[in-house]
């Protein structure tokens, strides 16, 4: 299932008068196998093969956009998506685990000490942010901003979410539709407990 945003990556792919045909033809051939689309139908749509489906619908599974990207054989990204994902992650587990001990000072002087942490999204926020600017962004992260969702839904979690821009220099050129850039959005959860 794509959300919304894969969505209108792949239909932008599509759109573009000047881009790679090979690459909208990808772009097609996942959003068809999205809507329930049979093998036979892709298959008669696009003048393709099984292998074609199964190689790009499972490349966009596991790497999202840019694992439509054809490289030249024996030619790896100089930094795998997967690594990106790993480093954005990273930062987002230690912002998560530091907000989790950013007591709200306001609810713990008003309501007393409980058995965790009492924190809220302005605590989350403002410790995950402290965090992540002292932190060095990993090498082909652009820029990293804390997104939708950040905060404490239960005021003992910190939830983080953390949104990075990753540039990918071996498949820059495909990306340039896109603005040559690859969004990255990660989760991570921490919770602390007084003893």
């Amino acid at each position: 299932m794509l959300t919304s945003e894969q969505r209108g990556e792949l239909d932008a792919v599509m759109r573009k008068r000047h881009g790679n045909a090979a690459l909208a033809r990808r772009a097609r051939c996942v959003l068809l196998w999205s809507e329930g689309e049979r093998r036979v139908d892709i298959r008669g749509k696009l003048a393709c093969n099984d292998e074609f489906v199964s190689k790009w619908t499972s490349a966009f599974e596991t790497q999202g956009l840019a694992g439509l990207v054809s490289l030249h054989p024996g030619r790896a990204p100089k930094v795998p998506v997967a690594k990106l994902d790993a480093r954005v992650l990273d930062a987002a587990d230690g912002a998560a685990l530091d907000a989790s001990d950013a007591l709200d000072s306001g609810s713990a002087y008003s309501g007393g000490l409980r058995s965790a942490v009492e924190i809220s999204d302005a605590s989350v926020r403002q410790a995950a942010s402290q965090y992540l600017a002292v932190q060095p962004r990993p090498l082909g992260v652009t820029l990293w901003v804390l997104a939708d969702g950040t905060g404490s839904p239960d005021g003992q979690t910190a939830v983080i979410r953390l949104r990075g821009t990753a540039d990918i220099p071996i498949a820059a050129s495909v990306l340039s539709a896109f603005g040559g850039f690859v969004n990255i959005t990660v989760e991570s959860r921490a919770r602390s407990g007084l003893r």
